[in-house]
């Protein structure tokens, strides 16, 4: 289990981990895929089953040492309910609505984008998109290790801030810049240096606020929520591709991600008296 301090660190490794496999897996899966489809699913379950076998070997259940500093006190165990954990720390509130909402935002990579390569570029969209796909994955690796070292002493609140401001800037040159090729890779990098900041301050900003007793419990609700704000989204994006200009969608994207950064801007303000010894 990590500390406090290593927090963002042992995060960014593990998205730095999630992203090489993203990388990876496809490109073996494209090659497996037409002339062996068999192996492949062999290839998967095989791996499934040695990353199971490591897990229960290798990996303990441990809790956490206790720590001397103060900000430990926000971790402490708590024998009480998940509801009560967050009535006593209700700025989390604001947290949860910003985080699901911006898990809806980030959902439009991977659904307006190819969407609207294809509405350009026809088949040649699906080539396009694979290729900023790629671009994400390539930033995310290079990128990651160095914005860690870089901006380790930044606040998670500032850092959730900048993230989704980078989004919504990234996914607003794409209204502007439809059919130039070059820029789409430029909203590529802009874009994928929004969803680093956004990891690493996202899942180090709910551990130190939370009881260590209480954080699969809270880390799952904010996954939910996520997912369920996901789910609309995409409802509601693929309801008004149909009969909406693509850049008015695209707008609509970007005015939801605006509003999420000034959720985290409300929140970097209200973070600190709710949970000062963090801020000394």
């Amino acid at each position: 289990m990590s500390s406090s301090a290593d927090r963002e660190r042992a995060y960014s490794l593990n998205y730095l981990g999630a992203n090489l496999g993203l990388v990876l897996a496809p490109t073996l899966g494209g090659l497996l895929f037409a002339q062996h489809l068999n192996l492949a699913f062999l290839i998967n379950a095989v791996s499934t089953f040695c990353s199971t076998v490591l897990i229960f070997f290798f990996i303990r259940d441990t809790r956490p040492t206790q720590d001397a500093s103060p900000v430990s006190h926000y971790e402490a165990e708590h024998q009480g309910s998940t509801w009560q954990v967050l009535r006593r720390g209700k700025v989390l509130w604001l947290f949860l609505i910003c985080s699901a909402v911006g898990e809806a935002v980030y959902s439009q990579f991977n659904f307006l984008l190819p969407l609207n390569m294809e509405q350009l570029y026809g088949q040649q969209g699906a080539v396009w998109f694979g290729m900023l796909t790629s671009v994400n994955a390539t930033v995310v690796i290079l990128c990651t290790p160095l914005l860690t070292a870089r901006f380790g002493r930044l606040r998670d609140t500032a850092k959730l801030l900048a993230g989704e401001v980078f989004i919504a800037l990234g996914f607003g040159f794409y209204i502007f810049v439809q059919g130039f090729i070059p820029l789409y890779f430029v909203a590529m990098v802009v874009f994928t240096l929004g969803e680093i900041f956004t990891t690493l301050g996202r899942q180090p900003y709910l551990t130190r606020r939370i009881p260590a007793s209480h954080r699969g419990r809270l880390t799952s609700i904010t996954l939910v929520g996520g997912m369920l704000c996901q789910g609309v989204a995409l409802k509601v994006g693929g309801a008004l591709a149909d009969g909406t200009p693509l850049l008015l969608v695209w707008g609509l994207v970007v005015a939801v991600a605006a509003a999420v950064a000034a959720g985290y801007a409300l929140l970097r303000r209200a973070d600190r008296r709710a949970f000062p010894l963090l801020y000394k």
